[in-house]
């Protein structure tokens, strides 16, 4: 599993779990539950861990990327227009609401025509479950005739100041997760509304499907409502086609001042404990840089199209097209020359390249061609990865497929391994990378 992958799908896994567990407890499910084959740890070296712990500490039912998709066959996303100004934490939480009180809002919050079985919940009291922690929570299968479905509410208050427009906060990229159905709305109250409507897997294998609606306000609160086309969170047994509500009647669960009561009994969130886990290991140029430069490093003919990239671990992506289909184009470099070993850092990156072809100019080089890239039938992946002698990796992917989670657009990748190597060994990548 390459490095982009295990970076996005920490980033995705951790957005999956529930909202009450810890950032300790995020990290380690985040790095355990990756979908793809083939981990290469060493690739992210200590920034998954720094990256999934930053997320988790203001952890939010929302996903990274800036854009939505929509799938024909879903229906539409929720945008709910704004609400009186949201309650402000106040210094003495108002008085605590038990666990039964909370199932109670949640089935009142449900529209009729439901049987309702299975329910669930926790108070705003500190739970020692919970190692103290204030989670509420409520849940329940519901039942309608046409197969049953789980919905939950989860609330809490993070820590302000809240960034409100943060890209993991935002709508997943389409590249990624290509059947997905975002909406990301400003409210007037100054809050932000996310309703996604996802297939737990990106390919839509096994037909699980996660819809929710997050409201963030600016004052930390933040009401999660999340459903499943199944019976509950862990019962993985498809029940029905969808969940049981519709992306509105979510939204419009998310929106309701009745949690106020709620959020008005939780005390204002702790700024984040510091930790002394170190910066990453890398240092990693702008999407923007490395699209310019792999645009003047594409074969004749060749043009840059759908554009994307998070960043963060030095990753953009892009689609070529030859007259013969689509075809997607990942980048990532990274500049690895000022690692610094620690407990959290994990080993040296010129690890990843013991069983790699050296150079001449001592660049070592792997390249590799995976049919049936993931599981996903017929995408096929050339790849080459290599790390210069000043630490300057540089990986390159072309698919046969405009994503790879969807389906075949043509017979081979758009790029050689002999087009790929001469792209990921260009100087050009000294620059953008320092």
């Amino acid at each position: 599993m390459p490095f982009e992958d295990e970076f996005a799908s920490a980033l995705r896994e951790v957005a999956d779990v529930s909202l009450v567990r810890g950032v300790d407890e995020l990290a380690v499910d985040a790095a355990r539950r990756g979908r793809r084959k083939k981990l290469r740890r060493n690739v992210i070296g200590g920034a998954v861990m720094v990256a999934v712990v930053a997320s988790g500490a203001a952890a939010v039912a929302s996903l990274p990327g800036g854009r939505g998709t929509t799938d024909p066959a879903a229906p539409a996303s929720a945008s709910v227009s704004g609400s009186p100004a949201p309650t402000a934490a106040a210094s003495t939480p108002a008085a605590p609401v038990g666990a039964d009180q909370m199932l109670s809002l949640l089935k009142s919050a449900i529209p009729s025509g439901w049987q309702e079985s299975n329910p669930d919940s926790r108070s705003t009291e500190p739970d020692p479950k919970l190692n103290g922690r204030r989670a509420p929570y409520a849940g329940l299968t519901l039942e309608d005739g046409q197969g049953q479905g789980s919905i939950t509410v989860n609330l809490r208050r993070d820590p302000t100041p809240v960034d409100m427009n943060a890209d993991w906060a935002k709508c997943p990229d389409p590249t990624y997760e290509p059947y997905t159905v975002c909406s990301h709305t400003a409210r007037p109250d100054g809050s932000y509304l996310t309703v996604l409507q996802r297939w737990t897997h990106p390919d839509k294998a096994r037909g699980f499907k996660q819809w929710f609606a997050t409201l963030r306000r600016p004052d930390g609160a933040v009401v999660d409502v999340t459903e499943y086309n199944m019976p509950g969170q862990t019962v993985y047994q498809l029940t029905r086609t969808d969940p049981p509500l519709t992306a509105d009647q979510l939204a419009a669960i998310a929106t309701d001042h009745r949690w106020d009561q709620v959020l008005n009994a939780l005390p204002a969130a702790a700024a984040p404990a510091k930790t002394d886990m170190p910066p990453p290991n890398f240092t990693s140029p702008k999407v923007d840089q490395i699209l310019a430069t792999a645009a003047q490093l594409l074969p004749n003919g060749l043009k840059e199209s759908d554009t994307g990239g998070s960043g963060a671990i030095g990753d953009a992506h892009f689609t070529v097209d030859d007259g013969q289909g689509k075809s997607l184009i990942e980048v990532i470099v990274q500049d690895w020359s000022g690692f610094q070993p620690s407990k959290f850092s994990g080993a040296d990156v010129s690890t990843e390249f013991k069983n790699a072809t050296t150079l001449s100019d001592g660049t070592k080089v792997l390249s590799y061609t995976e049919d049936d890239f993931a599981g996903h039938k017929g995408i096929v992946r050339n790849g080459v990865d290599i790390l210069r002698p000043d630490h300057l990796r540089v990986l390159v992917h072309s698919f046969n497929s405009a994503a790879p989670a969807g389906q075949p657009t043509r017979d081979a990748p758009a790029l050689t391994l002999d087009q790929l190597q001469a792209l990921a060994t260009s100087p050009a990548w000294h620059g953008p990378a320092k």
